[in-house]
C-alpha cells in the first residue's frame, strides 16, 4: 500500500507536495513566479520565528527542570500523605521541597521568556507585513488554481520518512506531518488542493476506508479551535511535553489505480467529509 502523501524528508523537506507519488495525480499547478514568492516568504517567516525560539540546549534544560521538579514534588506529596505534617520538621524534606519548587519555577520562567519574545516578534511590523503578504499570495494561488466556492478545508496526514537499509523509517519524534488542504469534487474526481497544486483521483477508484484502532502521533495542530475543545474534544487527542499530538483511529482512505494499491491517511475528525463524498462507510481494521 502506497501512501501518496508520503515523502523522503532528506530529499523533499521544503516541498513535500513534490514527492514522486503525488506527481501523477496533479491536475494543475501554480506558475514559477508564485512558487518562488511562496518559498521566499516562507523562508522569511521561518527566520522571524527563530527569533523567539530558545536555543536547543535551553529548551532541553527547561524540559528537564520541569520534569525533575514535578517528580520531586510528587514524591514529597506522597511522603506527606503517608507520614503526615510532621515531615515539615525534617530539614531534608524542606531542602527537597525548595529544590522542587525552584526547578519547576525555573522551567516556567523559560516558558514565560519564550512566550514574551514570541509576542514581541508577532507584534513587529515586519511580521505583520509578512502575514498580510501570505494572505495575498494565498488568494492569488487559489485564483490561479481555480478553486471552487464549494470546498472544505481538511487535515491530511503526510508521512515524512527517511531511507535506511532500503526501508522507509519514521523520520523523527512523530509519525505524521499534519497539513491542511482543500477538499472538493470536480469532474468526477476527489480533489485536494494545497497552496501549490490541485491533486485529483477518480471517485470510481476508491475501494474502502479502514480505521486503524492504534494510537498514532502527529504535528502540528492545524485547526483554529484547540484540540481539547468542541468539536474535537470527543476524539481524545492528547498533547505531550514535546509538543507532539497523539490520537487513535486514523483512517486509511484506499483506492486502486493500474492495479497499484494507494492510500491517503486522515485524522478521525475528518472521516465524515470523505464518507459523504465517496459514499463509503469507514470500517474498523478487524472488519476487513
Amino acid at each position: 500500500m502506497k501512501n501518496i502523501f508520503s515523502f523522503n524528508i532528506e530529499e523533499n523537506a521544503n516541498r513535500p507536495s513534490s514527492s514522486e507519488l503525488l506527481k501523477e495525480f496533479v491536475l494543475r499547478e501554480i506558475d514559477e513566479d508564485l512558487s518562488q514568492n511562496q518559498e521566499k516568504i516562507t523562508d522569511k517567516m521561518e527566520e522571524l520565528e527563530k527569533r523567539w525560539s530558545l536555543p536547543i540546549w535551553l529548551t532541553i534544560l527547561r524540559l528537564v527542570m520541569v520534569c525533575l521538579g514535578a517528580m520531586d514534588l510528587c514524591c514529597l506529596i506522597m511522603l506527606l500523605m503517608s507520614r503526615g505534617i510532621g515531615v515539615f520538621f525534617n530539614p531534608i524534606y524542606s531542602v527537597f521541597l525548595a529544590l522542587g519548587i525552584l526547578l519547576v519555577a525555573g522551567g516556567f520562567i523559560f516558558f514565560a521568556i519564550e512566550s514574551s519574545r514570541k509576542k514581541r516578534v508577532e507584534a513587529s511590523p515586519e511580521y505583520l507585513e509578512g502575514i498580510e503578504y501570505i494572505k495575498s499570495l494565498t488568494k492569488s494561488s487559489e485564483e490561479y488554481l481555480q478553486l471552487p466556492e464549494e470546498k472544505t478545508k481538511v487535515d491530511i496526514f503526510y508521512y515524512p520518512y527517511i531511507m535506511r537499509d532500503g526501508k522507509k523509517r519514521d523520520s523523527g519524534a512523530f509519525k505524521y506531518l499534519c497539513q491542511s488542504l482543500y477538499l472538493f469534487v470536480e469532474d468526477g474526481k476527489l480533489c485536494l488542493a494545497d497552496s501549490g497544486a490541485v491533486f485529483g483521483i477518480d471517485l470510481k477508484l476508491f475501494r474502502r476506508m479502514i480505521i486503524d484502532p492504534k494510537k498514532t502521533s502527529f504535528a502540528p495542530w492545524q485547526k483554529d479551535v484547540s484540540f481539547n475543545k468542541e468539536p474535537y474534544k470527543d476524539y481524545k487527542i492528547s498533547l505531550d511535553n514535546y509538543g507532539i499530538y497523539h490520537v487513535r483511529n486514523a483512517c486509511s482512505v484506499q483506492f486502486t489505480k493500474d492495479e497499484e494499491r494507494h492510500e491517503l491517511i486522515i485524522p478521525p475528525y475528518e472521516i465524515k467529509h470523505f464518507e459523504a463524498i465517496l459514499n463509503l462507510k469507514a470500517k474498523e481494521a478487524e472488519e476487513d
